[in-house]
């Protein structure tokens, strides 16, 4: 399509779309063009993607979203939601998130090592728990199973936080970490995944800006594959909740992150959407996570971890109208 087709066709939607916009969505990279040769002499015609209409209108609605104060980050949402972008100024802009995200490594290892860590730990875990705790007086045997529930909570909550700590610390994911993570959510059919992913378990974070910077558009490519893999598997998650706070475990697992590094995240609702993708553009395991996450296996048992958190869902519900 031109661009006055374009322009044209915004505006019978009801789309405000001056030509300075729209060359502002171009500069930004949020629209994809081709220059075409017409012939000697009479140049090229630059024609645009046939998704740019949807681009736009996807564009005009992040607009009206005030939570949205920079709209170059508006490349993050049309990459994760499979529309074409220009991936030279995708790069640029992971490049500029970099820092922030060594930063935020950084603030979760202090937390990990402060002389109070063990007690918020607790607290928070408790807090979990207390959300399912039976109104009144608990019998012993409910007491002693919140007390159990407390404590693996909290056991899983610290394995989360050491997992990010020696990423930081050490560049690498701690292959015993993880499998004690893997025990306490007593999932068997995880471990043949552990086992795999033990094999390139290696991340150097120090190595991020290097491999960013000799990124290619392939890189991009390979990454949005994996992205509609990753986004499969969680839909299959999310689905069973209000939303991803709701989720046992999870849930208190990104409100704790949240809380904490808020100024990094809470005002930018693309932060997520450019740390996974900085990882995994960076990372030197993306086709094995590809073809990990590809296997029955793993499907498997993903479906048994969201039992799993159905089965513990439904246990304190039924716990709740028992004891209540």
């Amino acid at each position: 399509m031109l661009k006055a087709e374009i322009i044209t066709h915004a505006k019978a939607k009801g789309i405000v779309l001056s030509e300075n916009m729209f060359e502002r969505y171009y500069e930004y990279g949020l629209i994809v063009s081709d220059k075409i040769g017409q012939g000697y002499v009479r140049g090229v015609k630059t024609q645009y993607h046939e998704r740019t209409i949807e681009a736009i209108e996807l564009i005009n609605k992040l607009k009206s979203n005030k939570s949205y104060k920079h709209q170059m980050d508006y490349i993050f949402v049309l990459y994760w939601k499979g529309y074409p972008v220009q991936w030279d100024k995708l790069k640029a802009r992971l490049l500029e998130f970099y820092t922030l995200v060594l930063e935020t490594f950084k603030q979760v290892d202090e937390f990990t090592n402060n002389p109070d860590y063990e007690e918020i730990i607790a607290i928070v875990a408790q807090d979990e728990v207390n959300k399912n705790k039976p109104i009144g007086r608990p019998s012993k045997s409910t007491q002693e199973s919140l007390k159990r529930k407390s404590k693996v909570t909290a056991e899983l909550f610290d394995c989360l936080l050491l997992l990010i700590s020696n990423l930081y610390l050490q560049g690498r994911v701690n292959g015993e970490v993880l499998a004690n993570m893997i025990e306490l959510m007593q999932i068997d059919s995880l471990t043949e995944f552990n086992d795999s992913f033990q094999i390139h378990s290696i991340i150097n974070i120090s190595d991020w800006q290097t491999r960013l910077e000799t990124s290619t558009e392939i890189d991009y490519i390979e990454t949005l594959e994996v992205i509609v893999i990753l986004k499969h598997y969680w839909s299959q998650l999310i689905c069973n909740y209000h939303s991803e706070y709701h989720i046992p475990l999870i849930g208190d697992l990104l409100k704790m992150f949240n809380d904490n590094y808020g100024r990094f995240n809470n005002a930018d609702p693309t932060w997520n959407l450019k740390f996974y993708t900085l990882g995994l553009i960076s990372s030197s395991f993306r086709q094995q996570l590809k073809e990990i996450l590809s296997t029955q296996s793993t499907q498997e048992a993903w479906q048994q971890f969201i039992q799993v958190l159905l089965t513990q869902k439904q246990n304190s519900v039924e716990e709740v109208n028992l004891n209540g």
